[in-house]
């Protein structure tokens, strides 16, 4: 039953930090500087790097308060989410780090 748990601890933070590095990634390194140039030939107006600036501060902003919300209002889970070798690999790996 343990594995079974790890198996989708593991799943789920495998799609969870695809998602996350989706909604980071994309308009860090592809919107905002689409949008800079837009702006320096002056065909679009200086507000229009906000959105992409703004969704990856907000969606960290709210990962993090809920990861927060968790550690203090649930210890038990966000020590087995801490701990698990599902979600952070790193109990496997000692030996080479």
């Amino acid at each position: 039953m343990t594995f079974v748990v790890e198996f989708c601890l593991f799943a789920a933070g495998f799609l969870l930090g695809i998602w996350f590095t989706s909604i980071l990634v994309v308009p860090l390194l592809y919107g905002a500087p689409r949008a800079l140039i837009g702006i320096l030939r002056r065909t679009l107006e200086p507000k229009a790097i906000v959105p992409h600036i703004a969704a990856p501060v907000i969606w960290t902003g709210f990962l993090f308060l809920s990861m927060l919300g968790l550690a203090y209002f649930w210890d038990r889970a966000f020590e087995y989410v801490r701990t698990s070798g599902g979600l952070t690999l790193v109990k496997r790996w000692e030996p080479f780090g």
